[in-house]
């Protein structure tokens, strides 16, 4: 992936890796559907490219969400993880 004046960069494996922990479903409406690269704080917001700014939405669900920060999915495999680890 290539890295952009906004900072951060993440690899095709990180991507790859996020997708499978969402069971590669749309972190949006749960649709096994072609994934793409949402960030959750826009990078018109102040956010960068790392995989931690990073979420997968079906085109549809990142088309409706914009450039808004509405809703960071990510967060129920976060807990899955930090679980996991305790």
């Amino acid at each position: 992936w290539a890295r952009r004046a906004n900072g951060g960069d993440f690899t095709v494996e990180q991507w790859l890796e996020l997708c499978d922990r969402f069971g590669n479903e749309c972190g949006g409406c749960g649709e096994q559907k072609t994934l793409t690269v949402d960030h959750v704080i826009p990078i018109s917001k102040g956010g960068d490219s790392d995989i931690g700014n990073i979420q997968p939405l079906c085109q549809s669900c990142n088309a409706s969400k914009g450039n808004r920060i509405i809703i960071d999915y990510r967060l129920p495999w976060k807990r899955v993880d930090m679980l996991r680890a305790g």
